[in-house]
């Protein structure tokens, strides 16, 4: 046998050797149980593990925006990545409500409208009127002049109202622009 075929024969013996040891030492590890020492590192990575999850949990719940209540998304001023200002609008939601009409009142019909009255309805663009029931209307007029009032001036006060579509008139688009009756003038 040739000198290099003998170290080559040792070499395989050699590894022979360190896979049995391996293998023995392996099987002791299985049959004697886990070091304390490895026990205490895997659940020390455990916990790891967990603290991080619930950090990215947390960050998510930080990040993640939820609505108030349902509807469509009208608007998205900002894309992914954008920076935001503080208490900035960053969605527009239509919400499934009663849709109605902002109108202002000129102060000479302010007397006959209360809440609950009825007003007729006309929206631009559409054949037929609906009619709508007064939610709401100021109290206070929407414009006084900077000076005093006198009898010329009281007429262009206006006091802001919402008048309530009824139930067909609940597919208008928003911001279509209306006109609304006043009561003496049918």
């Amino acid at each position: 046998m040739s000198t290099a075929e003998r170290d080559s024969a040792q070499t395989q013996r050699d590894i022979a050797q360190a896979e049995l040891q391996t293998a023995i030492n392996g099987l002791k590890k299985i049959v004697s149980g886990e070091r304390i020492e490895d026990i205490k590192q895997a659940q020390a990575a455990l916990v790891a593990a967990i603290t991080d999850v619930t950090l990215q949990q947390q960050i998510l719940q930080d990040y993640t925006i939820i609505a108030t209540r349902n509807g469509i998304v009208e608007s998205l001023p900002y894309h992914v990545g954008d920076r935001v200002a503080v208490n900035a609008t960053i969605a527009v939601i239509t919400t499934h409500t009663i849709p109605y009409a902002r109108i202002y009142v000129p102060e000479p019909y302010r007397v006959n409208i209360k809440a609950g009255n009825r007003l007729i309805i006309h929206a631009d663009g559409i054949e037929q009127s609906y009619q709508g029931t007064v939610r709401w209307i100021a109290t206070t007029p929407s414009f006084t002049p900077y000076y005093t009032l006198n009898g010329s001036d009281k007429a262009r006060l206006v006091y802001l109202a919402k008048v309530d579509f009824p139930e067909n008139g609940r597919d208008l688009p928003a911001g279509v622009p209306v006109q609304v009756e006043m009561p003496h003038e049918r």
